[in-house]
C-alpha cells in the first residue's frame, strides 16, 4: 500500500519493506512470552484500513494478531512503528 509492503510474523511481529529493494522501513516486534503455550503458531497476516488522510496518526493502520490473542493496530505512514494494542 502506499510503496510499502506489510508483512507479518507467526508471533505477530509487523515488517514494513521497500517493495522493490526488499529494505526493512520499520519492524514492531511486541513482547511474546515464549514459554506459554499458545498452540499453534500460524500467521494470519496483516491487514490494513485507512481512516483518514495522509499525515493523521493512522491514516493508514496495519493490524496484526499476535500468538498472544492481542490485535495490534500500527501506523502504517510511520517512520516507526506506532502501537496500539487491545487485549481479546
Amino acid at each position: 500500500m502506499h510503496g510499502t509492503l506489510y508483512v507479518s510474523t507467526p508471533l505477530g511481529s509487523a515488517i514494513a519493506l521497500d517493495p522493490a529493494t526488499g529494505a526493512e522501513r520499520w519492524k514492531d516486534e511486541g513482547p511474546v512470552a515464549l514459554g506459554d503455550d499458545y498452540g499453534d503458531f500460524a500467521n494470519r497476516g496483516a491487514a490494513a484500513w485507512m481512516r483518514g488522510r495522509p499525515g493523521q496518526l493512522c491514516a493508514l493502520c496495519i493490524f496484526v494478531a499476535t500468538v498472544g490473542a492481542r490485535l495490534v493496530a500500527l501506523d502504517g505512514h510511520a517512520t516507526t512503528s506506532a502501537r496500539t494494542e487491545r487485549s481479546t
